[in-house]
């Protein structure tokens, strides 16, 4: 991947003298940036462009470049593509558009280059892209024009689906002062994808924290185990959420729309943060400028009453608590006090005290308190009357949080005509709001939990094992009752006492053995929903009622089943996700599922710490921990029984979808036992 962002010498094919010609404006970023390689241009017509020669073909060039840049009609990349694996280039960035993400018929062309790229040992860039930018050896490969005082160098890369995209949050993140390194834009990711780029932004020594732009995962599985090995923050923003938006991003790059809550629920278990928008992301970015936070408590200072008020809100809200302040602490600030009118408490509301050197001395004093993690300073001034103090501050603020190893979030609003003045002199991100800020902390505070407990994700393909299933040459089909219930207890799973039947004397020899209460359903595989198909009579407690409800329930076969005691209902399904693969989904049952969406998913296989971190996730978790008197609900048995299913359906890949519906889970110590199962395979 070094090619793409060091190359010592690039070729762009498409270059020419005439206005407009999109393939100059490369080479005028190239020069804009001092790149310092060797730039050669090819262009069918010849001739010169700012004292540089345009050659007419490859030939003409004595060196072998390390990476070509396209800019011409996707008609003739093959050729020339070839052209290119015969020199010798490896390295193709292709920046033309006019595939797939224009028209489906084009997909043949795709198919093409790939199939040259594959023979010639060749890796493409693109196509419909903006190419790299390394700020480092000033590689700007963008057509559209790029300016070096929008792009400060740091520490943060930034791939993007979209050009346009990319370039916005260029512009976002210089508003912010905020540097970068490296700049992707990835276009259709005919071969190199966002894994791709995340394996090497992983390993590049420059990248301290990445960004990405995506509108589809090609290899969810493999983008979410590289991100699960790393230490560095991964900031996400998903687009293409909705199924109504996925004919929009179709045509701009050929992207699917995928599963928004598995997407969200399956990066953030790998340790990706998730952004909500462009604005969003630069916040959540912004905070890892800064010392990271250890722990939860924070310490608040304001300089007025209301400030404090909603900053103690905003703490609560995203995770924190007020850390104690000592006596000490206290003592020091009614120094200062004109009127003593204020209560010493955490928020420390500053009132009356207007020497903003003496707001440095309480912030480090607070810095120095046995349980404050963090500090969020709410600074409200007048730029015409203490612009200077202020500067001032700033410099003081962001030396001692670098001494003391604590972020200090630091929130203001100035004037406009200083408010940029004053991001440029602050050497740390600046917020708006308290709300904003402390939102943007609690992604570090779950970030360094993460990096603390060492918890990476690990995921593995598993032993896939083919089952004892006839196959489906194709078809999907599902599983009967007593072939579901069957495949579940030889995995040792507990399954209500069933039996399959056929009329009534057959269900009162059944009876016998299963004991009252009783439960009939239909048998038949294709009612998938039983309750909604009126497929289920509940509670027979005697001969009669079951011989009625036979005369009640018509069905070519019945399942009949012992009554389970009650207790909490939950669902435990799976599925197969184009982009992650074999997922399996943890929820509520009954309204909690429906009404609330109480779902908790994981990649697969599930081990049983991961099972007990799924049913953590569940807002409905309050209930089974025990709620009200009622006693705990035993999570061992279900965590258990959870991690049997994973390893079923990794040992069986012919089951592409499963629901349990529902499992009921009994108080601690009296374990679990599922009523209902449907089974789908296929190929």
């Amino acid at each position: 991947m070094n090619k793409f962002f060091y190359p010592a010498s690039i070729v762009i094919y498409g270059v020419s003298d005439s206005p407009g010609n999109l393939a100059s404006g490369i080479l005028d970023n190239l020069e804009r940036f001092s790149y310092k390689g060797n730039i050669y241009l090819l262009g069918g017509r010849g001739g010169a462009i700012r004292g540089r020669a345009i050659s007419r073909n490859l030939n003409e060039i004595e060196e072998t470049p390390d990476l070509a840049v396209f800019l011409i009609p996707s008609a003739g990349i093959p050729e020339r593509l070839d052209e290119c694996g015969k020199r010798g280039i490896r390295h193709v960035v292709i920046e033309s558009g006019g595939f797939s993400e224009f028209d489906k018929r084009k997909e043949t062309l795709e198919k093409e280059i790939l199939r040259i790229a594959r023979k010639r040992d060749m890796k493409i860039m693109g196509p419909n892209c903006l190419g790299t930018v390394n700020i480092e050896n000033g590689l700007t490969l963008p057509f559209v024009p790029f300016h070096p005082e929008f792009t400060r160098r740091g520490s943060l890369s930034l791939a993007s689906q979209s050009g346009g995209i990319l370039h916005d949050i260029l512009m976002l993140l210089s508003c912010e002062n905020i540097g970068i390194n490296k700049l992707i834009s990835m276009g259709n990711k005919l071969m190199l994808n966002e894994s791709d780029f995340l394996e090497y932004l992983i390993s590049d020594p420059h990248t301290e924290s990445m960004a990405f732009y995506l509108e589809d995962i090609r290899d969810g599985r493999r983008f979410c185990n590289l991100a699960a090995m790393t230490s560095k923050p991964i900031v996400v923003l998903k687009a293409n959420r909705k199924p109504g938006t996925a004919e929009i991003a179709g045509f701009h790059t050929s992207a699917l729309a995928g599963d928004e809550f598995l997407t969200d629920a399956i990066l953030k278990q790998a340790g990706v943060h998730i952004a909500e928008n462009m604005q969003d992301m630069v916040e959540t970015l912004k905070i890892f400028m800064i010392p990271p936070v250890e722990g939860p408590g924070l310490a608040v200072i304001a300089r007025s009453g209301g400030h404090a008020v909603l900053s103690a809100d905003a703490v609560y809200k995203h995770g924190f608590r007020l850390a104690e302040l000592s006596e000490d602490l206290f003592r020091m600030v009614e120094q200062k006090k004109k009127v003593d009118v204020i209560r010493s408490t955490n928020p420390v509301d500053l009132g009356d005290i207007f020497d903003l050197d003496f707001h440095g001395n309480i912030l480090e004093k607070v810095l120095q308190e046995e349980g404050v993690d963090a500090v969020l300073f709410v600074h409200s001034y007048d730029f015409r009357s203490d612009g200077d103090a202020t500067a001032t501050l700033l410099d003081r603020i962001n030396k001692i949080s670098r001494t003391h190893a604590k972020p200090v979030v630091f929130c203001t609003i100035s004037e406009k005509e200083q408010w940029f003045f004053m991001k440029d002199k602050a050497e740390f991100p600046v917020f708006s709001e308290a709300d904003q800020a402390l939102k943007a902390l609690a992604a570090s505070l779950a970030h360094r939990q993460r990096i603390k407990a060492g918890s990476a994700m690990g995921l593995k393909t598993g032993q896939r094992l083919i089952a004892d299933i006839s196959r489906t040459s194709g078809r999907t089909a599902l599983m009967g009752p007593e072939e579901s219930f069957s495949l579940l207890q030889s995995y040792t799973l507990p399954v209500a006492d069933f039996a399959l039947v056929r009329n009534f004397l057959d269900g009162k020899e059944a009876a016998v053995r299963l004991g009252f209460p009783l439960a009939l359903k239909t048998a038949a595989p294709e009612v998938l929903h039983k309750t909604e198909s009126a497929g289920v009579i509940l509670g027979l407690n005697s001969y009669y009622a079951l011989k009625q409800a036979f005369k009640n329930l018509k069905s070519p076969q019945y399942l009949l089943q012992k009554m389970a005691p009650p207790g909490y209902e939950l669902i435990i399904g799976s599925k197969v996700d184009p982009s992650f693969g074999r997922v399996l989904l943890l929820g509520m049952g009954g309204i909690f599922t429906e009404a609330l969406k109480d779902v908790a998913v994981s990649l697969m296989p599930v081990n049983e710490e991961g099972a007990m971190e799924m049913i953590r996730e569940l807002r409905g978790a309050t209930l089974l921990k025990g709620y009200r008197g009622k006693p705990a609900s035993d999570l061992t048995a279900l965590a258990q029984s959870m991690v049997k299913i994973s390893l079923m359906l990794m040992e069986h890949p012919e089951i592409i979808n499963l629901d349990i519906n529902p499992l009921i889970l009994f108080e601690e110590g009296a374990g679990c036992v599922i009523v209902d199962a449907k089974i789908e395979i296929g190929e």
